[in-house]
């Protein structure tokens, strides 16, 4: 339950971007660029807040160590398997949630979005 409130807030950041962004993929596309060049922006873009969010993560969790002890069942505050694990599911979260707000950028159509302002 807690990966899907993550995927949605991550798929809601990365679509709020993208259709702030819409002008300059409009332009982007008029000047030459493809979709597959889109769609790479807005998922570096996705994997680059991924790995901040994650290196923030766990600095919170390394400085907050005494304080989750007591509620660690059968773990240990830093273990780093469990810290890894977390990471890495966080940022393939991250990814797959920014697939649906790249493929909109990727079809944006210059024309429409050019004459509408």
């Amino acid at each position: 339950m807690t990966v899907l409130l993550a995927a949605m807030g991550i798929f809601g950041v990365i679509a709020y971007g993208v259709s702030e962004r819409r002008r300059e993929f409009a332009v982007r596309i008029a000047l030459g660029s493809t979709g597959a060049q889109l769609r790479q922006l807005v998922i570096g873009q996705a994997a680059r807040l991924a790995v901040a969010g994650t290196l923030a993560g766990v600095a919170a969790s390394w400085a907050l160590l005494r304080l989750v002890r007591g509620l660690l069942y059968d773990v240990a505050p830093a273990d780093p398997t469990a810290l890894g694990a977390a990471a890495a599911i966080m940022i393939a979260v991250a990814l797959i949630a920014g697939l649906g707000p790249a493929a909109r950028a990727a079809r944006t159509d210059p024309l429409l979005v050019l004459r509408s302002e």
